[in-house]
């Protein structure tokens, strides 16, 4: 089902509809993978959980203590999956790496990095599979999916999501401020984290947007796919400074360093048309499009007898 509200439908209904479905997509992803389809599962499985967080988020006020419970659980679910996907994601990113190397750039000390890489994540592979980790917490997020139907939201209406939409947002535009100022690869991360619960609520309400809320959303991605390549930079570079069995790969090294430059360059210049408006503005603009589109519509015949009735 598509991560959105639909139309007329009563939103704390949607928004315990949509938690549960990506719950249980993550589950899904975790028993039905085969050996050769891990990775990808476990990558597909975060995703969905990283969305039934971002709902979580956008409900936290009304939820209270059992959305502190929940994301709280599924944080530390993320995290036992999160080894195997790190691992992979280091791989990835050195080979996206290759073709802007300079050719003298000794392909054997690239190979060799890459089979310490891949050593890596083939042996996290293995304990998780040994471990039954998949199953393990694809248990737990079915049983998670099926408390979602407790959750205690009576809301209606535009009013439910506007003060999870407005913190999401002010968060996103905090981080932004204090990047500037602190420039550091954990700031930046934390930064990704708020531009993509803000992303997600947005994926949230595309049923409402114009054309021109559609062009902000996609920047939004792109800001937050910024940070995101910017991240698995830094891990990279970090790990291979780190490591005692490389040789001098002074080479690779300010080729991330250039590639990080330009992503943050780009991720600032995105974030200031981004988060240019104020935050009660945004979220007066999206409540204006949303009450707009949710509300039914009256049929003809319907409109004509409540004239008639008027009348």
């Amino acid at each position: 089902m598509p991560f959105q509200l639909k139309r007329g439908e009563p939103v704390p209904r949607a928004i315990r509809r949509i938690a549960a479905e990506q719950l249980g997509s993550s589950a899904s992803y975790l028993r039905n993978a085969a050996p050769s389809e891990r990775n990808e599962a476990v990558h597909e499985a975060r995703k969905s959980i990283k969305k039934a967080r971002a709902i979580l988020r956008l409900v936290s006020e009304e939820l209270g203590p059992v959305a502190v419970a929940g994301n709280t659980l599924l944080r530390d679910l993320a995290r036992r999956l999160s080894p195997l996907r790190d691992a992979a994601v280091l791989v990835e990113t050195l080979d996206s790496l290759k073709d802007q190397l300079p050719t003298d750039f000794d392909p054997a000390l690239l190979a060799g990095i890459r089979e310490r890489l891949a050593g890596d994540r083939d042996k996290i592979a293995q304990g998780v599979i040994a471990d039954h980790l998949p199953a393990a917490v694809a248990f737990a997020l079915e049983r998670a999916s099926e408390r979602v139907r407790t959750w205690p939201l009576q809301t209606a209406g535009f009013a439910a999501l506007a003060p999870g939409l407005k913190r999401a947002f002010h968060r996103g535009r905090q981080g932004l401020k204090h990047v500037r100022g602190n420039p550091t690869m954990e700031d930046f991360h934390e930064w990704r984290k708020r531009v993509k619960d803000h992303w997600y609520h947005l994926r949230l309400l595309e049923g409402s947007w114009t054309e021109a809320t559609r062009s902000y959303e996609r920047r939004l991605k792109e800001l937050e796919t910024c940070l995101g390549d910017d991240h698995n930079l830094a891990v990279l570079r970090e790990r291979i400074a780190a490591s005692e069995n490389a040789a001098d790969p002074a080479a690779l090294l300010t080729l991330i360093d250039a590639r990080e430059k330009l992503l943050r360059d780009r991720a600032l210049r995105l974030g200031q048309r981004l988060y240019a408006q104020k935050p009660r503005e945004f979220v007066r603009h999206a409540g204006e499009l949303f009450d707009a589109w949710h509300a039914p519509r009256i049929s003809q015949g319907s409109a004509k007898k409540t004239k008639a009735s008027a009348a």
